[in-house]
């Protein structure tokens, strides 16, 4: 299966809406990540991965909702 940065290099999904955008990272998620942690810890490895496709998504972002 691809890693995260490479779907997100992908055309395919550079040109889905941002609701679209949002769904397939949490599939990605449900499908690649949840599996391999434990039931209650999926919510903070879900945290935690959303933090960071959001900053290589949107270099920055982080830095502008600290200002």
């Amino acid at each position: 299966m691809a890693k995260w940065v490479e779907i997100l290099q992908r055309p395919a999904y550079q040109a889905l809406t941002p609701e679209q955008k949002e769904e397939a990272r949490r599939k990605f998620f449900d499908r690649e990540v949840a599996p391999k942690v434990k039931p209650e810890e999926v919510e903070t490895h879900w945290q935690d991965f959303y933090a960071k496709i959001i900053q290589l998504e949107y270099p920055g972002a982080g830095e502008q909702m600290r200002k």
